[in-house]
């Protein structure tokens, strides 16, 4: 059911009533509080730094001087109009379950943090038609729709920004860093120990997508799970279309509409964050979209029932970037390549696995005289990730062995995004069987075929 104008009439009287008290109020001395922020700016090409801003938080002057607000009688009108109109009233005195968690709401709440809306920014106490319009139109949706609309930011801090926006789905872009979520999502404060990192989030994921709102009791989770397991597969495919891999920063989840509950803005910390030295940068062109597309397709519609081992090799390659000693991105690559190329073999049957995984890798990844040497790095690899495992005597320095150890790391990552990209087309395939594929075929091809 459709919300009238009168209350539009009344919300726009009680504004200007409200506004006009708070400029009479600072007129006659009234302190206004005021918060300080850091917001990033680009200087040129190659350096960035910030701009101090000010901003004045009109919300606790409100609430200062709610009994003189709540006198008013066009704060009255507004509460008769709300407790008769069923959009409204249903939402009043309950509360609101959304992916923030739940907000208490009621006519005062409403009222106020609408009026704070329309003057955040606004050092001048002038009531602008036009944001009032625009904030209008996103309560009447908010009251009238039983979904809301979200969207999570996810910064790529290695990421070059794009010339223009890269869309990767319907509800997916990668985009430079808009000014305004530097201003509304990441502002920085002084002391902040991620300054300078938070600085060079020039490039931005961006998801939008729905959630379901309730009354008086928590939201289902499943709209939030599929929007984090996507921001996942974008990571996740972006590491394996390119050898760079990507490092990326805090996840912010927000409404896309202003509402009583949308100040509410929060962070998934470091869910996926890279490994922590400084990772080189990622170059991605709008004419990769596809190919980038159809890798996040593939990830998205895995079938991790069927293909378990798979499944446990992707889980293992993301986990990799997430460590910070060579010994443990070793052991997770390992791991990878068992669940991919041991898949079928039995616990009794693995004493020759140093042999098989790597003459099966070389084979499957590697083409011409290029699979040797596949072959002997896999059999290097092997040897080290036992020695880490058992606690075997290093054969080496211990400066040699971290060298040796970052070098097959570094060898193994491409060797492993190479293993899992041909994987993952394979298992797109209605023929493909559950072990991916049969390595005596492989190996051993009859003549002619």
């Amino acid at each position: 059911m459709a919300i009238p104008s009168e209350f539009r009439d009344s919300l726009k009287a009680f504004s200007l009533a409200a506004i006009e008290h708070l400029r009479q109020e600072v007129k006659d001395g009234l302190t206004v509080p005021v918060r300080t922020v850091e917001i990033p700016v680009q200087l040129n090409e190659t350096t960035r730094s910030s701009e101090e801003q000010k901003r004045h938080v009109w919300g606790v002057l409100l609430y200062q001087r709610d009994d003189k607000l709540l006198a008013l009688s066009e704060y009255h009108k507004c509460d008769e109009l709300m407790r008769k109109i069923p959009a409204i009233e249903e939402h009043l005195n309950r509360s609101v379950g959304h992916m923030g968690g739940l907000t208490w709401l009621d006519v005062k709440h409403c009222l106020f943090t609408f009026v704070e809306h329309l003057l955040d920014g606004n050092s001048d106490l002038e009531f602008e038609e036009d944001k009032f319009v625009i904030a209008y139109e996103d309560l009447s949706i908010f009251f009238e729709e039983n979904l809301i609309e979200y969207e999570t930011w996810v910064p790529l801090e290695n990421l070059m920004p794009p010339d223009s926006d890269i869309r990767i789905s319907s509800t997916t872009t990668i985009l430079r860093t808009p000014r305004e979520v530097f201003e509304t999502i990441f502002p920085i404060g002084r002391g902040v120990s991620d300054f300078y990192r938070v600085m060079e989030w020039e490039t931005m994921l961006r998801i939008q997508w729905s959630g379901t709102k309730t009354i008086n009791e928590p939201p289902p989770t499943s709209e939030y799970d599929s929007a984090s397991k996507t921001v996942e597969h974008i990571i996740t495919g972006l590491r394996l279309f390119k050898a760079e891999g990507i490092r990326a920063g805090d996840i912010a989840v927000r409404p896309r509409r202003w509402s009583p509950i949308s100040g509410v803005v929060f962070y998934q910390n470091n869910l996926i964050s890279g490994p922590g030295q400084v990772a080189p940068k990622y170059v991605l062109h709008a004419k990769e979209s596809e190919s980038l597309g159809r890798i996040y397709e593939q990830l998205a519609l895995l079938n991790e029932d069927k293909f378990r081992s798979l499944a446990l090799a992707l889980r293992r390659f993301r986990l990799g970037y997430d460590r910070h000693h060579p010994e443990d991105r070793l052991l997770d690559q390992m791991i990878a390549f068992e669940a991919l190329y041991l898949f079928e073999i039995n616990a009794e049957d693995r004493s020759e696995k140093r042999f098989r995984l790597s003459l099966r890798v070389a084979q499957f990844i590697a083409k011409g005289n290029a699979r040797q040497n596949v072959y002997r790095d896999m059999k290097q690899a092997y040897d080290l990730r036992s020695e880490i495992v058992h606690g075997g005597a290093p054969k080496s320095s211990q400066q040699a062995r971290a060298q040796d150890l970052l070098k097959h790391v570094t060898k193994l990552a491409d060797y492993l995004r190479r293993s899992l990209l041909q994987f993952l087309e394979l298992s797109q395939k209605p023929e493909t069987p559950r072990h991916l594929v049969d390595w005596e075929v492989l190996l051993f091809p009859e003549e002619g075929a």
